[in-house]
């Protein structure tokens, strides 16, 4: 396997079983050869604290609500049961069921940690991965895509390490591997990284370019080709400049931005990506929508503080913006 993947697997497999007990030493013996890499040194990028939490509290217990008088106070702190991921209410919703009537009260963090069945769920992972790797591992792009999706089904309700109140292991492995890829698997962080946003402009008026003989079938139809559209454009940016899926920041609605590498490197993808695409919608739909994407450099700091953030991203949006009241503009 690439040994940058093969080093945030390992990396994983060693905080999940830190984590819940179990033992990782002959999953990680599969990896063969593991490189080394400061994951200090990236953890030090996310910031956090030395108190780590004990049950992984849900963000919504972090914003105070106004109350009949107007004063904004916190509400009572709900924390997750560490479990395998499903679309059950009692798995998404940070309470409990207690008693014989049923009634749902929030899990205090000791109660929350003592209902984690840790044992439990580090031994379906293990299960699981070791199916995973024995249909895979000659397919390393194959592989570290379902160890993505593996990893977040185990570890979304296990708290992170680097004491971050609300945070998932999930969400730190993947903002790390982000960072790795980003930093072309280097041992240490790049000193700079660079924003990738895409925009599709015109969604309404092509979505809705509609006659009324089917018109529901169109409409639906043009979603989801908008939906494919936005999909492809980040996955060939990926591809391109040898990125995963924890590099996507988001993808929704026809918007998305992707966390690259140095700016010189992701311009030139970049550039080339949306002559390509712009290419081919102006001769499928003569141009009735197209492709924007711009490039901001942003460096570790301002990528995870987030007052510098917003400034970085307010920025990045008005130049999307402009971008936007000219989308075809290396075809003219």
């Amino acid at each position: 396997m690439d040994e940058v993947k093969s080093a945030l697997v390992a990396y994983g497999l060693e905080k999940l079983a830190s984590m819940t007990g179990g033992d990782a030493t002959e999953l990680l013996s599969d990896l063969g050869e593991i490189p080394t890499v400061n994951w200090q040194d990236y953890e030090g990028l996310l910031g956090g604290s030395s108190d780590r939490e004990k049950a992984l509290s849900c963000i919504f217990s972090r914003i105070a609500l106004p109350d009949k008088k107007g004063q904004r106070t916190l509400p009572e702190t709900a924390y997750y049961v560490a479990q395998r991921l499903a679309l059950e209410q009692a798995v998404l919703f940070p309470y409990r069921v207690d008693g014989e009537d049923g009634q749902k009260r929030l899990a205090k963090p000791g109660e929350a940690q003592k209902a984690s069945d840790w044992v439990g769920l580090w031994r379906d992972f293990e299960r699981e991965y070791k199916t995973l790797w024995e249909r895979f591992n000659s397919d390393e792009d194959a592989f570290f895509e379902r160890f993505y999706h593996l990893y977040h089904k185990y570890a979304w309700a296990v708290p992170c390490t680097y004491g971050e109140p609300g945070v998932s292991l999930f969400q730190q492995w993947k903002a790390v591997a982000a960072l790795v890829f980003a930093s072309d698997g280097a041992a240490k962080p790049a000193k700079h990284f660079t924003l990738i946003g895409g925009d599709i402009p015109g969604i309404q008026s092509f979505v809705y370019t509609l006659t009324s003989k089917g018109a529901a079938k169109g409409l639906r139809g043009r979603s989801f080709f908008i939906q494919l559209l936005g999909d492809a454009v980040v996955r060939r940016i990926l591809a391109n400049l040898k990125l995963c899926p924890a590099n996507v920041i988001y993808n929704a609605g026809g918007n998305f931005m992707v966390l690259g590498p140095e700016e010189a490197k992701a311009v030139e993808v970049m550039d080339q990506v949306r002559r390509q695409v712009n290419s081919v919608l102006v001769e499928a739909i003569q141009g009735d929508t197209a492709l924007v994407l711009e490039a901001m450099q942003i460096s570790p700091a301002a990528l995870f503080t987030p007052s510098q953030f917003k400034t970085v991203r307010d920025d990045f949006a008005k130049k999307i913006a402009q971008a936007k009241n000219h989308p075809l503009r290396e075809l003219a």
